[in-house]
């Protein structure tokens, strides 16, 4: 599921050569460079997502998604592993730019009714599930002093998404499987307690692909999946080497 992010170690180690986390731009808010944080960092995270989704849905011979519709939500904690490094590329504009990679764990699991013209539909039900996701971020930021810095980033995301169909008339159930891509865009503050340790609050929105599929227990429906997103608030232990 995570063939798309293979090439994060090795990024990391090519752009791990020219490094100090903010040595030249933390020189321009009162930080020394022998008083810098690590380049490469690793971080612990946990915090609370909600994934939503919508699904509207179509005859097959027709071109309008106007019958079937359902939406859903569920927050669930999360738990997290980063991986980033910091370079030195901004500092002579006093800004720190860096990478990062996530990996998150949750346990996202919503059941929703179709309705018909906004009438809800006992006859079918859909439950999402969602166990995983992970990130590959550009990380921006600005340390506004000695202690504190602010950052934005932006990053693609890819997140397992299973969903369950049922039929209630016939019993009949389908299980579909999915790996859904997406922006993740996010802002945070990052706190520096010591030389090697930082704490930081983050909070990101991630927009994935609208997404198609027939499900043998809808007869003749084409299901087309909308406005899927995971909006998160998450809190992380930084150790710097």
């Amino acid at each position: 599921m995570f063939r798309d992010f293979k090439a994060t170690i090795v990024a990391l180690t090519i752009l791990s050569s020219p490094l100090s986390y903010a040595g030249g731009a933390m020189e321009n808010n009162s930080r020394s460079t022998d008083d810098s944080t690590s380049a490469i960092y690793i971080g612990l995270s946990v915090g609370s997502v909600k994934t939503s989704d919508g699904y509207r849905e179509r005859l097959a011979n027709d071109s309008d998604y106007n019958g079937f519709t359902y939406d859903g939500a569920d927050s669930s904690s999360l738990q997290g592993l980063l991986v980033g490094i910091n370079t030195n590329y901004l500092s002579a504009y006093g800004l720190v730019l860096g990478g990062e990679f996530y990996l998150e764990n949750r346990d996202v699991n919503f059941k929703e009714l179709d309705r018909l013209n906004g009438t809800p539909n006992a006859l079918f039900e859909t439950a999402t599930k969602s166990k995983y996701s992970a990130s590959l971020s550009a990380r921006l930021g600005y340390p506004i002093t000695s202690s504190i810095l602010i950052y934005t980033s932006l990053g693609r995301t890819v997140s397992d998404m299973e969903r369950i169909y049922y039929n209630v008339a016939s019993s009949a159930t389908d299980v579909r499987s999915d790996t859904l891509y997406g922006w993740t865009k996010a802002f945070g503050m990052e706190y520096k307690m010591s030389n090697s340790m930082s704490a930081r609050i983050e909070h990101s929105k991630t927009n994935y692909h609208d997404d198609y599929y027939t499900a043998s227990v809808y007869s003749g429906l084409i299901q087309k999946a909308v406005n899927v997103q995971d909006e998160s608030l998450k809190f992380s232990l930084i150790f710097g080497f």
